[in-house]
Formats: C-alpha cells, sequence, structure tokens
C-alpha cells in the first residue's frame, strides 16, 4: 500500500489518548493509511473479557487486523517485557511485507517501554516473592501498596494500589536488591532508535472526556456487563486472578455494594485512570495534539509523516 522500504528506520505510529477518548473510532479512520493495529491494552488480551474492556468487535477486527488481543487465559498476565518482544516481532512481520504498523491503547507501562525500552532489574528470588506474598496475605493489598510508598514512592506513584502483580513485583526487587525498583528504571528518556516514531494524541475537553467515560459505563451496563461477570466467576473468576484487576470487573469483587454502587465506582475509578494516563501523555515527546473529532487533520498527520520522509 505505502512505499517505504528506502527509509532508514520502520515507521511506526503511536495513537495515544485517554480512555473513552475515541482512539478505536480513530484507528478505523485510518484502516487506509495503515495495515495492522498493535494493541496495548492489558486486559483487552484476556480471551473471556469483552463488555467491561471495550474490546472492538469482530466487525471492527475486519476492517484492520488487530494483534494482540485474545491472547490469554484469566489466571494469566502478560509482563511488559513480553508485550515489547511481541510487538517487535509483529512489526518485524508486517515490515517483511512493507506493511505500516499502528500501535494504539491505553495501558501505560506498556506504551512507556514500547517508546524507550526495557531497564534492567535483577530477577526475583523464591525468597522475595514468597516474603511478600506472606505480607499480602497478613496486611492486605491496601497496606501492600502503604509500604511500597514508603520505600518506593516514584514506583508507587506509578502503579494503582489494585496492581498487586506490579506492586509485589516492586517489593520483591527491594527485598531482593536493597534498592527500590525506581532506580533501575532509564534515567534518561530516548526513544528507542530501531523505529520512526510518530505520536498523535487525540484530546478532549476535560469535562466532555469525563462524560463519555460515565456514558461509556451506562453503555457497557445496558450491553449486559453484569451478565458478563456473573458468567465469568461461573467459569472460575476470582478476586486473585490477574484478569480480575481490570476495571469494570474489579469493582464486582468488592465487598459490601450494591450494583448501583459498583457502576459508580467503575465511573470513577475510568476517571482517575484518565487522569493518570493525561498525566503520563504530557510527559511524551507528541508530534501532534488533535481534538478527537479532527479525523481529516487525523488523516494528513500520518499522511505527511509516511510520505514526507
Amino acid at each position: 500500500m505505502i512505499t517505504i522500504t528506502s527509509r532508514s528506520k520502520r515507521p511506526v505510529i503511536l495513537l495515544l489518548g485517554a480512555t473513552a477518548v475515541g482512539k478505536s473510532t480513530a484507528v478505523l479512520a485510518l484502516s487506509q493509511l495503515v495495515d495492522a493495529v498493535i494493541y496495548a491494552d492489558a486486559s483487552a488480551m484476556y480471551r473471556d473479557l469483552s463488555i467491561g474492556v471495550a474490546k472492538p468487535s469482530l466487525e471492527e477486527r475486519a476492517i484492520l487486523p488487530h494483534f494482540m488481543l485474545d491472547l490469554l487465559n484469566l489466571d494469566e498476565q502478560m509482563n511488559v517485557a513480553d508485550f515489547v518482544q511481541k510487538s517487535d516481532a509483529i512489526i518485524a512481520d508486517l515490515a517483511r511485507e512493507d506493511k505500516v504498523a499502528l500501535l494504539s491503547g491505553g495501558t501505560l507501562y506498556y506504551l512507556r517501554h514500547f517508546l524507550y525500552g526495557l531497564p534492567t532489574t535483577p530477577p526475583a528470588s523464591e525468597a522475595s516473592r514468597a516474603y511478600v506474598e506472606q505480607m499480602a496475605r497478613d496486611i492486605g493489598q491496601e497496606a501492600l501498596y502503604a509500604h511500597l510508598t514508603s520505600i518506593d514512592p516514584i514506583s508507587a506513584e506509578r502503579l494503582a494500589w489494585q496492581d498487586s502483580y506490579r506492586v509485589s513485583r516492586a517489593l520483591e526487587v527491594y527485598y531482593d536488591s536493597g534498592k527500590p525498583l525506581s532506580s533501575f528504571l532509564l534515567e534518561k528518556d530516548v526513544l528507542r532508535d530501531r523505529y520512526d516514531f510518530c505520536l498523535i494524541e487525540l484530546v478532549r475537553p476535560r469535562e466532555e472526556l469525563y462524560a463519555r467515560i460515565n456514558d461509556r459505563v451506562e453503555a457497557m451496563w445496558q450491553a449486559g456487563l453484569v451478565a458478563e461477570v456473573e458468567d465469568l466467576k461461573r467459569k472460575g473468576l476470582n478476586a486473585s486472578m490477574p484478569a480480575s484487576k481490570a476495571i469494570g470487573y474489579r469493582q464486582f469483587f468488592m465487598e459490601g455494594l450494591s450494583l448501583a454502587e459498583i457502576k459508580e465506582r467503575i465511573k470513577k475509578e475510568s476517571r482517575n485512570y484518565a487522569k493518570r494516563q493525561l498525566t503520563f501523555l504530557r510527559s511524551l515527546p507528541i508530534n501532534y495534539r488533535l481534538p478527537a473529532d479532527d479525523i481529516t487533520s487525523l488523516k494528513q498527520c500520518v499522511q505527511s509523516f509516511l510520505f514526507s520522509r
């Protein structure tokens, strides 16, 4: 479709934005300019999660191939190194046919390490893993997160307290090495030089974005989210599984909440997640910031990036 073999680096487009800003619609609008989408969304990788993660429909995937969806069982989790390595392999396969990849999604740690690479951190020992697991059982997840905040506030700031896997991993690194996980992070943000990146952020006024988040949760409710979660529980989903940590699902495992309270909790946590995404996006070298509904400008920016180098 687009001849790019003469370029010294593979072009990769990142279409970014907070949750509910309208990335999925914009991705499909670019179907004549790009050849495939790599989906950077940890929750959408679960085969059995659908409504609560706003997963692209089969019809949307027929318009443009989507990678990194429907890969995991409920008790599995993809670490960031696997995501980067698998994404690199997909881009390499596409490059052999001179095809253009677009990466889109909202999982911040996937996006950061795809752009900047992976820090070198020590592997967790069995002793530290067992110690942290016992601590989590003894004091609970919120207190475990508070403990991480006391010893590694930089790493804690980057994580939600409910992210038990990464909170535990940060503590394991500390107990194995005697150093906080944040000390192993890349000292300087330098984009990986294997790609020619184009970063496009879709934006909306904050009030409009929050209204869209609330409306999307209402739409998920009407689409059958409660029934989906009930079915997942029958399949074995429980509060200890990685899949149950996703926003839109973990709230159903909070004790003492009515369905109405669960719905409002999903809205609130989704809005809070959008705030963290917006903060993260401000730290990136964005090439274009565009109104989310300005599809004409979006196409022009992508065309300029692909054809002007």
